[in-house]
């Protein structure tokens, strides 16, 4: 049996209601002339709505699309499910709540038949058709400092990327299945650290929903998120000591991970519990803001998270706390809009 040259993998949780739109540009690329080339997978996380029995109405007796079902595991465990079971030469991940443009979408088909990169990254705001780029050089961009490393739009996300199959299986990338924040970075991290070649290619072919209830804000004040930041600290650490981040990207990115943490957890959790580690956290901040506003790194963190530093640093520690709580709550009530579509 010949080769796919694509596997497309969904992983799918309660989408009934939200999977149409990408079912509808799924079926046109099915019917189009590469669709023969195209293999999708459908994994459903233990849906309690009927998403399996609603995807399967859609492809009835169509070998190219398989659906498989599994109890609720996450999004990680059900990406490595995918990429295990995966046939194609190369593999893409689309979220089931987002869509795809598919007339740019075949138009790239032909550059994924014909290439042999470890990584295709399409949507890249670069001027040149397409450009090859240094895998550890694309990681300072993902972490949001920007300068003389940005090489175009590289989404921290897998969406709007083409991996070669066998690039992933030969060096054992997987999702890491004990982070439920951060596992898509970890991911693309760990698959530039290894890639040989990058290619950027200008044409976005990604719909990305914004505008919904995100997963970060429904885990406020989770414990679990805290675990989690000491986990992506220890992840910066050995990229840092293996020269692909250097001081000042490593000082940058620890002060990010530190912000994300009064956000989504201090001031929303069990104040007695994490006391000592907010006060902690304030002084390493208080440490860290001369060389960060020295290397001039202040401009990329988003401008919530700037307030947010200067709050902390500046102001005295029992009215930083509520300072930095009133900030966040005000901050997420701004971003309640309506859904839209943004391409990347």
């Amino acid at each position: 049996m010949k080769r796919k040259i694509l596997t497309i993998i969904i992983p799918c949780f309660n989408s009934a209601k939200k999977i149409s739109p990408l079912l509808i540009s799924l079926k046109k690329i099915i019917r189009s002339n590469i669709g023969q080339a195209v293999e999708i997978i459908f994994i459903d996380d233990g849906s309690k709505d009927g998403t399996k029995e609603y995807i399967k109405k859609w492809f009835i007796n169509n070998t190219n699309v398989s659906i498989f079902t599994q109890k609720n595991r996450g999004v990680s465990y059900t990406r490595n499910e995918g990429i295990k079971w995966a046939t194609g030469k190369y593999i893409t991940f689309i979220d089931s709540d987002d869509n795809i443009i598919v007339p740019n979408f075949l138009k790239i088909f032909d550059l994924i038949k014909n290439s042999n990169v470890d990584i295709l990254n399409v949507g890249a705001k670069v001027k040149k058709e397409h450009i090859e780029k240094s895998p550890q050089k694309i990681i300072p961009s993902i972490l949001n400092i920007r300068g003389e490393y940005t090489f175009g739009e590289y989404h921290p996300g897998p969406v709007s990327k083409f991996y070669k199959l066998d690039f992933l299986r030969k060096n054992a990338i997987f999702f890491p299945e004990n982070l439920n924040n951060g596992e898509d970075m970890q991911f693309n991290m760990d698959c530039l650290i290894k890639a040989d070649s990058v290619y950027f290619y200008p044409l976005p072919i990604y719909l990305y929903r914004v505008g919904q209830l995100q997963s970060l804000t429904s885990i406020r004040g989770n414990s679990e998120f805290y675990e989690e930041t000491k986990e992506k600290i220890k992840y910066l650490h050995y990229l840092q000591t293996k020269s692909i981040i250097n001081e000042d990207e490593y000082i940058f990115a620890i002060t990010d991970v530190i912000l994300s943490r009064f956000i989504l957890l201090y001031g929303f959790t069990d104040e007695k519990e994490y006391l000592s580690e907010e006060n902690r956290d304030i002084n390493k901040l208080k440490k860290l803001l001369p060389i960060i506003r020295k290397k001039g790194y202040i401009k990329n963190f988003k401008y919530t998270k700037q307030i947010l530093l200067f709050i902390l640093v500046y102001s005295p520690k029992f009215l930083a706390r509520d300072l930095a709580s009133m900030l966040t709550i005000l901050k997420n009530k701004q971003n309640k809009r309506k859904v839209r579509w943004l391409e990347i």
